[in-house]
């Protein structure tokens, strides 16, 4: 299970849904899904409740669903210096760029990942 001060050592990180351990996906676009996100302050968190939003109910249910419909889905964290914020997600692996941008913008995210290039794709 990924902590805090790993996360923030790491900046973000897409994280398996059995251990929840940081993995490195080498194709394809990370695109968070709107509904499924928490963010918390980095004072207001310790690690037990960091691991508590990353196993959550919520999170869990999203993940069996979309995989159950063969979606690739996993947990997305990260930490964001500027607010202080620790964000996560459930967040999907879409092939193609064109998709994975409509989809992002369909949930009104302000930017997607780009796992072969590792980094971030920032909708405008």
């Amino acid at each position: 299970m990924i902590t805090l001060d790993r996360l923030q050592a790491l900046g973000g990180a897409t994280l398996d849904s059995i251990e929840y351990e940081p993995i490195q996906l080498k194709s394809g676009y990370m695109v968070g899904i709107s509904g499924y996100e928490t963010v918390r302050h980095i004072d207001y968190i310790d690690d037990y409740i960091f691991s508590q939003f990353i196993m959550g109910k919520k999170i869990d249910i999203g993940i069996k669903t979309f995989n159950a419909l063969g979606i690739d889905a996993y947990v997305g964290v990260w930490y964001d210096t500027y607010d202080k914020g620790v964000y996560i997600d459930l967040s999907i692996n879409i092939d193609n760029l064109d998709t994975a941008l409509k989809v992002a913008r369909l949930h009104n995210q302000k930017a997607i990942y780009d796992c072969a290039n590792k980094c971030d794709i920032e909708l405008i």
